[in-house]
């Protein structure tokens, strides 16, 4: 499995957390599922809360620590919230620059 394939496979157990908790507005298991920002599903609280938990399962799968509100990803051309996708992306950014390739 690639990492891209492992880092999604992390975000949809976030995404599969955060649902427990949304009510009707649920997230769709979407590379195309738009997070933040215009036509986003979260508002920043829940935004916050969706970091929080894909840090975890990033941690829980790859035993690596990171922290993807810093300041690099906030003043992003690219914002790495705005979907699933670019998170992903952001994330497997982050994994190989910890030196982490699969």
């Amino acid at each position: 499995m690639s990492l891209e394939e492992r880092v999604q496979e992390a975000v949809y157990l976030a995404v599969d957390e955060t649902n427990e908790d949304q009510g009707e507005e649920l997230l769709p298991k979407s590379l195309d599922t738009l997070l933040f920002g215009e036509n986003g599903r979260l508002d920043s609280l829940g935004l916050v809360n969706f970091i929080s938990v894909v840090e975890e399962h990033v941690e829980d799968v790859f035993d690596a620590t990171i922290v993807l509100a810093d300041e690099r990803a906030l003043t992003a051309e690219k914002s790495p919230f705005h979907s699933i996708a670019n998170l992903v992306e952001y994330v497997c950014v982050l994994l190989r620059e910890e030196g982490i390739e699969a």
